[in-house]
Parts: structure tokens; sequence; C-alpha cells
């Protein structure tokens, strides 16, 4: 009883120290990346900050530290571009059958044609060129079952992905300025954008393309994808005159 009390009750107990709580350079760029790409998670922060800084960070600890160090701006959305689309609708022009068939024609020109595509049940895949096309080229439609997106999970889930994270943020004026868009974010895609998927890994890097240069944290600079869409964090590159001095210092 006497030693109990006495380990309750003595001023020289001493314990084990706490875990430590990151540094402050990583809450900054936690908050920073944050705040330059407002509708990224926790989980999505945490692995592109992996990517960037090659350290390990759970997104427990991005969430403490956003919940205690970021708020978000009331005035920081606007009107988002389906809302856009709302109040244009007696203005946009809809795909007919024979821009479809252009559109295909010219996706596959120079690459080959696959044996099986899959599309859904709009009218607008029921047009007769669209169909002669297949014949033509020995291509086997799959059609999903109708109502039950899930019935193709592969290609529901890419169409998802590209229409939250892209299409409905930014605005196409003609026919050139959607096809070019979609160019920066398939870069942005494959080269840059973690996947859960993949252990938070890029396409590229499970092709064994390279692993980015890793950025420091306490030097660092934010580099734009998708036309400022995102931004994230990249190594810092040394001028070739800074490089020769240092060595020759």
């Amino acid at each position: 009883m006497k030693r109990q009390y006495r380990w309750l009750f003595s001023p020289k107990r001493r314990g084990k120290p706490g875990p430590t709580g990151p540094s402050p350079e990583l809450i900054a760029a936690i908050v920073e990346t944050k705040r330059l790409n407002s509708s990224w998670g926790c989980r999505r922060i945490a692995q592109q900050l992996c990517i960037a800084f090659g350290i390990e960070i759970d997104k427990d600890v991005v969430r403490r530290v956003l919940a205690k160090r970021y708020r978000l701006d009331p005035g920081a959305y606007g009107p988002s571009w389906p809302t856009v689309l709302g109040h244009s609708k007696d203005c946009l022009w809809s795909v007919d059958g024979p821009s479809l068939c252009r559109m295909f024609n010219h996706a596959i020109c120079g690459a080959g044609s696959s044996e099986y595509i899959s599309s859904d049940n709009d009218p607008l895949f029921r047009f007769h060129r669209w169909k002669a096309n297949f014949r033509i080229l020995e291509v086997t439609e799959v059609k999903t079952v109708p109502y039950l997106p899930i019935s193709h999970p592969f290609a529901e889930r890419l169409i998802g992905t590209i229409r939250r994270e892209y299409f409905d943020l930014v605005p196409f004026w003609n026919a050139r300025d959607l096809e070019s868009k979609p160019i920066s974010f398939k870069d942005f895609y494959n080269d840059q954008r973690c996947h859960y998927a993949l252990d938070g890994d890029t396409p590229s890097q499970k092709t064994g393309k390279n692993r980015p240069k890793v950025a420091d944290l306490d030097s660092n600079r934010w580099q734009s994808h998708c036309r400022g869409l995102y931004r994230l964090p990249v190594a810092v590159s040394i001028p070739m005159r800074h490089r020769q001095g240092t060595s020759l210092n």
C-alpha cells in the first residue's frame, strides 16, 4: 500500500513522453494544399504529400491539422459549372449522330480498334452510321444494363472521376476547346494524381517511370495543373550558374 500511494502521489514520477506532432513546415504544407485544392479530402492530401515530400503521413494527422488550423472561406465558391449550363441551356448545342461517328473515327485513327466497346442505352448510340462502324470494324458493342451503372463499374468510375474533378469545374466554349482541355487532365491523372487503388501511387509510377524529385519542406514551390485548377508542391530547381558556383567553392 505504501508503494502504491508513493507511486500515485510522488512529484518525482516521470512518465514516457508523448508522441511528437507534425513539424510546423508539414502543418503549413497540409493547410496550403487544402487551401489550393479545397475539394480534396484528408486521404488524398496525405497521399499527395507522400509523393511530393517522400514522407509517411497518415490521413488522421491531416484531419487533426485541418480541424485546428484550416477555416474555409465562405466566399471561395461561386456557381458550379452545372448551374452555368442550366442558365445557358437555350444556347447550347448537343452532339448528333454524325458528330459522334467523326469523334469515334478520330479517336481510333492510327491506334486501331479494340474487339469490344461499351456504351449505354442513349438513343444516340442507335444511330445507323454508328452501328455501321462496328460492322465494318468487326467490333462487338457491349450494352450496360438500363438504370444500373454498376453493371459496368470501370467505365462508370472513370467517367464519374473526370466529370467530378474536371468537367464540373471548368467551362469549355467550342469543339476545339473541348478537345484540348482533357489532354491536360489526362497528363495530371496519369503523372501527378495519386490513386487509392494503387496505394497512393500514380499510374506512371506503376508502369516503371521514374518517380518525381522529392521536394523539401523548407524549400519548395507550387506547380499548377489543369490550367490552375489544381496546385501541388514540387522541388525547387537550382539554376545552373548556382550549381557551378557551389561546386567551385
